[in-house]
């Protein structure tokens, strides 16, 4: 991999996250800092912190929010199918709470995959810090624009 091959890093309570562009890939850094992963962004990738949502807020949403495909077009939707009896029988944990619950609300869109700027645009919505790289810098939705240097 080049050292910008991600759409979107991602800073959760357990890590950072990120998404490797047009690949079915997600690499975690154990670490609680953005900055030092700003230069393997690709040009126009996003960095989203999602620390300062409440937890009233950020638990649902994580539970009932869209998974990211880097590989989808702008607006596209790959849903998850109706998990079938034999597969939720053969389920344990969280895995079977989550079919469970598709199988009760078939509308449920909490396991459907989503391009890069739903999935932005979800995170935006539940009171996440965004800001998209432009060159050298990150810009951030409130403004702060953060310079940083590449290796």
């Amino acid at each position: 991999m080049s050292k910008q091959e991600l759409a979107l890093i991602k800073l959760g309570h357990g890590g950072v996250s990120g998404h490797v562009a047009n690949a079915h890939a997600t690499i975690t850094m154990y670490d609680t800092r953005l900055a030092p992963y700003y230069e393997r962004l690709i040009e126009g990738g996003y960095a989203i912190d999602i620390t300062m949502i409440p937890d009233d807020v950020l638990v649902p949403a994580s539970l009932n929010g869209p998974l990211l495909d880097t590989t989808l077009a702008d607006g596209e939707v790959d849903a998850c199918p109706m998990p079938s009896e034999v597969l939720v029988a053969g389920l344990g944990g969280a895995f079977l709470g989550l079919a469970a619950l598709k199988v009760a609300r078939p509308g449920w869109g909490g396991l459907d995959s989503v391009s890069l700027s739903a999935y932005v645009a979800y995170w935006r919505g539940k009171g996440a810090s965004v800001g998209q790289r432009k060159g050298g810098v990150i810009v951030w939705d409130d403004g702060h624009v953060e310079p940083f240097v590449t290796m």
